[in-house]
This record gives structure tokens, C-alpha cells and sequence, in this order.
């Protein structure tokens, strides 16, 4: 059975991938508290948002790729850049829509201070100084999408090892003083959410391997994809197990110290192990989905999490107007098994307009085109 049955060149397994991510970063959002984000983030270390970031540049460096085929690479640098610029776009408007609503609601932070002038915020918006709740993540990936042109070129180039002579450093000082990821010259600061010293690291691994095509080096070598699998259920076993010993779940008994334990948890500053399990839970998670597609299981579930993955960024933005809604409606308050019902209540109709929003505009365009103005004779009788 083919791995990408949906359109050529496409592989259900990374598509599945960035579905699982993007819809345990859906939970977090907008059903914070339920059974269903409970469940979701037992492991720890494998946050969905890690593995949406690394799974965003694995995509990006593949599709650099082709696109570099078709259109040389000065072409797909443009195309890169382009979504920098669309993206840049769309937080502006959503910032917009979401500081309006903080407003409104007084449940999102809404303004940086009390006494600022709307020129001052407006232009605060425009340089991403400003971010409200839940808006620090489109700019990390403009940030970003600016700097893999030059990254992509320096693969091109066999000179893959620049990027992560910068890169690692970055990372590294990050683990030694978490305060590197405070930027002064935003407000708040993006580390209070996404880490941009450390998420980088995970992003560029994912571009390299992406440009590399390590998806298609996995399958053709069997022993090769046999190591990779082993290794990858160590860590991601032992990451696991040390996650629920830390969170008290086989007793009292603990391995780390309580300052190692909150610096290995903390959201803006990974430590390696958890982007060593990232890494590990991508190769596990491809290679399980690739088998189970191969021999037609759970067809159903990978389809759905096929069509959330391929327009990831559309059910990232449209997601944000149930978060607005979840502030209005104070469903944040809500218990744990209204939240799971709240949760899945988003997710169908995200799904539902991902999946059915293409023909259903297909008709409405096509059943406006064939309305024509009512004239006073027909061509008949004009004839």
C-alpha cells in the first residue's frame, strides 16, 4: 500500500506526525485542565509543540527541496520568504483581533500598559514587541523562516556544519543562563513562552534532516532503520519513565534534585534530554505510522490525522478563534470532563472546515457564477 496516497510525493507518515503535534498544541490551547490534555502530555518530554516545531522544519527542508527543482533555489528562497512575510501578516490581524477581545473580555492580556498611546501600541504590534496570550509562536517561526534561506544555502553548499557551529552554541548558553532568551526589546518577552535560543536547535535539526530526506534513508535501509528504531524506544522509554518519576507517580523516590527537575520541565528552556526525546519520539512515531499505513490499520485515524497535518497552519490560526471563544464563554473555568467535551468540540469543527471547506467553496463559487442579471428580453427573443 503506498505511504502517500493523496497526492504524489506526499508521505501519510509526516503528514500524521505534524497532526498528532498540532492537535496536542490544540488541547493545551483551548482545553486546558481536561482528561484529553491529561492524557496527551503524560509523557513530558514529548510536548506536541517540540514536535510541531521540529516536524515544521523537517516539512520545510523537504519541500525547499522541490521547490529548488522546479524553481531553482534563488525561487524557493522567495517562497520561504513569502510565508515569512504571510505569516508576519497574520499575527499582526490576530493580534489586532486578540487585544480587542482581551478588551472586551478582560480575560486575555490585552495591553502592555495602562498608560501607553495607541501609536506606541500599534507600533509595538508591527515590531512583535507586543504579544498577547498564545501569540508568542507565529513570531519565533517568522523569525525563523528569515534565516532558513541562508541555512538551506549553507546545506546546499555541503556547509552544514556553520549552521550548527551557531546554532549549538546558542542552544548550549541557553542550558547555562536561561536569562540569554530574554529579549529586551520585546514586550513581554518572547521566553516567557517559546524558548527562541532553544526551539531554533530543534527547527534547524529538522530542516537538515528534511533537506537530507533521512525519511526515505530510513526505509530503503532496514538495518539502518533497525538501529534507529532502537535507540529512539531507549530514550524515549527512559524519558518517559524519569517524566512519571518526577511528577511522583511510583512514589516519593527522586533522581534529580527539585532545580534540576524544574529546569528539565521548564517550557523556554529545553534541556538536551528533551530535545534528544523529540528527536527520538519522530523516528518512533514515523516508523510506527509507516508500518501501520503499509498494513492498512487504523486508516481512519491516520486520514484525520493526514488532513490536520497537511494544513497545519490553517487549523493553527483557525484555532485561535476558540480560544477567544474559551475566554469569552469562560469555559477555562469549566470542569475537567466539560473541558474534554469543549476539546472535542474544537477539534471536529476544526477538522470539519480543513477537510470540507475547498468544496464547499468550490460550489458556492460555482452556484454564483451561473446566476446571471435578469434583463428585461432574453437572447431568444432578441434573436
Amino acid at each position: 500500500m503506498s505511504s502517500s496516497p493523496q497526492g504524489a510525493g506526499r508521505d501519510r507518515a509526516i503528514d500524521a506526525l505534524r497532526g498528532i503535534a498540532i492537535l496536542c498544541m490544540i488541547a493545551d490551547h483551548t482545553a486546558h485542565g481536561s482528561h484529553i490534555l491529561t492524557l496527551l502530555h503524560l509523557p513530558n518530554y514529548l510536548q506536541g509543540s517540540s514536535g510541531f516545531v521540529l516536524m515544521a522544519g523537517f516539512a520545510l527542508g523537504m519541500v525547499s527541496l522541490r521547490r529548488a527543482g522546479k524553481l531553482g533555489w534563488s525561487g524557493a528562497y522567495r517562497k520561504v520568504l513569502t510565508r515569512a512575510f504571510q505569516i508576519y501578516l497574520i499575527h499582526v490581524f490576530l493580534v489586532l483581533v486578540m487585544s480587542d477581545i482581551g478588551l472586551a473580555t478582560g480575560n486575555i492580556r490585552s495591553v502592555p500598559t495602562a498608560h501607553i498611546t495607541f501609536s506606541q501600541l500599534i507600533a509595538d504590534i508591527l515590531t512583535l514587541r507586543w504579544l498577547p496570550t498564545y501569540m508568542d509562536i507565529l513570531p519565533m517561526y517568522v523569525i525563523l523562516l528569515l534565516f532558513t534561506p541562508l541555512a538551506l544555502e549553507c546545506f546546499r553548499r555541503g556547509k552544514s556544519w556553520l549552521v550548527f557551529l551557531v546554532s549549538f552554541p546558542l542552544y548550549a548558553a541557553l542550558q547555562l543562563d536561561p536569562s540569554v532568551d530574554n529579549f529586551e526589546w520585546m514586550r513581554p518577552n518572547m521566553g516567557l513562552g517559546f524558548g527562541l535560543w532553544g526551539w531554533q536547535l530543534i527547527f534547524f535539526l529538522g530542516l537538515a534532516a528534511g533537506y537530507s530526506r533521512v525519511d526515505r534513508t530510513l526505509k530503503s535501509s532496514s538495518r539502518l532503520r533497525n538501529v534507529a528504531l532502537s535507540l529512539s524506544l531507549v530514550v524515549v522509554i527512559g524519558s518517559i519513565v524519569l517524566a512519571r518519576i518526577q511528577a511522583g507517580d511510583v512514589g516519593g523516590f527522586r533522581l534529580l534534585s527539585p532545580e534540576m527537575e524544574q529546569a528539565l520541565v521548564r517550557k523556554d528552556n529545553h534541556a538536551p534530554l528533551r530535545t534528544l526525546s523529540i528527536v527520538a519520539g519522530a523516528i518512533v512515531f514515523y516508523l510506527a505510522i509507516t508500518a501501520l499505513n503499509d498494513r492498512g490499520k487504523l486508516q481512519t485515524a491516520l486520514a484525520f490525522l493526514e488532513v490536520c497535518g497537511r494544513s497545519s497552519l490553517f487549523v493553527f490560526i483557525g484555532h485561535f478563534a476558540f480560544v477567544a471563544l474559551r475566554f469569552a464563554i469562560g469555559a477555562k473555568h469549566w470542569p475537567p470532563i466539560a473541558q474534554d467535551v469543549w476539546c472535542i468540540f474544537v477539534v471536529s469543527c476544526l477538522y470539519a472546515v480543513t477537510r470540507w471547506h475547498a468544496p464547499i467553496l468550490g460550489k458556492m463559487r460555482s452556484w454564483f457564477a451561473s446566476i446571471r442579471p435578469i434583463s428585461g428580453s432574453s437572447p431568444a427573443l432578441n434573436s
